[in-house]
Parts: C-alpha cells; structure tokens; sequence
C-alpha cells in the first residue's frame, strides 16, 4: 500500500467570472521514502494539487490518504514551505522557528525549542541571524528561515512549494 495515496481528486475555482478547473481526476501514489516532483506551467495548479495533499485546501471531488489514513484537515506529521516565507514580522529568525517547534513539541523547555531553532537555523547558515527580524533579512534568507522552521519540527513529511526560488545558485 502506497504511503500517499491521492485518488481522482479534481479542484474548481468559481468566482465572479466563469469556473477555472485547475485540476482534473488527478491520481498518484507515492511510497514511503519516494522524492516526487511535481513540474509544470505557472498557474497550473501545482500550489492548489499541494494544498490539498497536505490538507490545507479540501479537493471537491477525490481523497486523499496519508499512511492509510484519509486527509480531512491539515496532516500533522508534516511540514509545508511556502513559496512565500510566512514569517511573523514582529519575532527573530529565532522565535519564527521556535514557535513552530513549541506547536509540535509542547512538552519541550523553551530552552529546548531555542537550542532545536538555533540548530536548524546554523544548519542553513544563518548563525549569525538568529536574532534579526525578518524585515532585516534578505530575501533569500527569510526563505532560509522558513526551511530551517520545517526541517525544525522533524516533519515525516515534507512538502516543498517553489522554495528555492529566493535563493542564488549557490545556496541552494
């Protein structure tokens, strides 16, 4: 049994013009430790077709199942990064990533959430970051943070949306 199973899902946009279909009967299985990209045209539905995998869209027609298990709202054991960076500008590099770090272990000391961010952070070269906010990043570096934050809460799954496309050639 495939570890993703997605099954003739389909997904419409209406609004005030004529319905925009962006994804038709679309069926894949993915195993367990698989990588899969998913490549295609701007506005193709890729962002749409990895919003409902990992529950944050419902699809209108079709199902999704991760582990056997049917995806009815956002998947728990995984982390999602962004096109954009998603970060709160008020808090460090620091914070932005220990606070999804406290979300999935709660039971961890603020002390522990800090050093596991730090880790990631220094992991992705931001070391000497973790104490700015995300207006005093770069671009490539607020990205930087949001791969730091999913790798952070040692996610089962990890689903990637374009998130390379703020970084050089280098970097990535």
């Amino acid at each position: 049994m495939p570890f993703i199973e997605i099954s003739a899902v389909s997904k419409t946009f209406r609004s005030t013009g004529p319905a925009r279909e962006v994804l038709h009967d679309v069926t894949l299985s993915v195993e367990r430790g698989e990588f899969v990209s998913i490549v295609g045209m701007m506005g193709c539905g890729k962002s749409t077709f990895l919003k409902i995998v990992s529950g944050l869209l419902a699809p209108d027609e079709g199902t999704v199942t991760i582990g056997g298990e049917l995806v009815t709202g956002i998947c728990p054991n995984a982390a999602i990064v962004f096109q954009n960076y998603s970060l709160l500008p008020w808090f460090s590099a620091l914070e932005n990533v220990r606070l999804a770090i406290g979300a999935a272990f709660p039971d961890w000391t603020k002390e522990k959430q800090r050093q596991q961010a730090a880790r990631h952070l220094e992991a992705v070269g931001l070391g000497q970051a973790l104490h700015r906010r995300p207006g005093q990043l770069s671009g490539g570096m607020r990205q930087r943070v949001a791969i730091a934050r999913a790798f952070a809460i040692e996610p089962e799954i990890l689903f990637l949306d374009e998130p390379f496309g703020a970084l050089d050639a280098l970097t990535r």
